[in-house]
């Protein structure tokens, strides 16, 4: 398992050398700040091979078998589905050169990519665990929304977003990472973006004026919590130069939420 986990970090940073040239970074984090170990322990790192290709991204645990994950980790640069996919859990440490014993590595069995006609092409993945993870002291599940709280917008409220991605253009942090980000009214994204119209019940937008703080790479798939409940999964962010306000975008996780009962066969349900 180390041996393969340590595979996956130099895949890791082969990656992060082979991005294009981004603004020299400050000397600060995107608004994060470190956590006690395995206080998020349903986080996941998502690892996909396609060929030469390697691509990772953030997950989220739901049930022992199935994980959310950011669907473009599943797919190749071409739009084609990955051959293979790990999941790594209860990681205390990205980058430690040790053992964990906390850390468990399974390989998934299935995975589909969210399609309907309104949806973009690449949203959320959910992956089949091939054999379900062993829930502990390190690794949990997450609670999940309600039915109450299905057409709510979020506007005002403060979510708690985490991730192992990068803290400045080439930096990854190897704990793991939590900032709390304000959600506001959608048109700021929209703004932000170009976009002329997100649908408030496929996304949140996160973001606060002048902090610096927001999602960056690797933390896409990752989860947003409002008061402990997993209400999204970090979808885009604006960018790397930390010098500037970041606008983030996450899925709103009930609009999945009959994809993801039906494709886990009732595995994960929704209360």
């Amino acid at each position: 398992m180390f041996v393969h986990f340590a595979l996956f970090f130099f895949a890791v940073c082969s990656l992060a050398t082979s991005l294009p040239s981004r603004p020299a970074p400050s000397p600060r984090i995107i608004g994060g700040h470190d956590v006690a170990p395995f206080s998020i322990p349903y986080q996941a790192i998502v690892f996909s091979r396609y060929d030469d290709i390697n691509q990772w991204g953030g997950g989220v645990l739901v049930s022992s078998s199935f994980v959310l994950a950011a669907a473009f980790v599943i797919l190749d640069v071409y739009g084609e589905t990955t051959r293979e996919v790990d999941v790594f859990l209860g990681v205390k440490n990205f980058s430690s050169e040790l053992p964990e014993p906390s850390r468990q590595l399974i390989k998934a069995e299935q995975w589909w990519i969210h399609d309907d006609d309104v949806t973009p092409s690449e949203t959320l993945a959910l992956v089949k665990l091939s054999t379900p993870a062993v829930l502990n002291e390190y690794v949990g599940l997450p609670k999940l929304p309600t039915n109450a709280f299905k057409n709510s917008d979020f506007v005002g409220s403060s979510a708690v977003i985490s991730g192992f991605g990068y803290t400045a253009s080439d930096e990854l942090p190897g704990v793991i990472q939590v900032a709390e980000l304000p959600i506001v009214a959608m048109r700021k994204c929209e703004e932000y973006f170009g976009v002329n119209k997100l649908d408030n019940d496929l996304f949140i937008c996160g973001y606060e004026a002048n902090a610096n703080r927001g999602a960056n790479t690797g933390d896409q798939g990752g989860p947003l919590t409002i008061d402990g409940v997993l209400y999204g999964i970090t979808y885009e962010m604006a960018g790397f130069d930390i010098d500037y306000d970041y606008q983030s975008l996450f899925l709103n996780l009930w609009y999945f939420k009959d994809w993801i009962e039906q494709t886990s066969e009732g595995a994960v349900v929704f209360a």
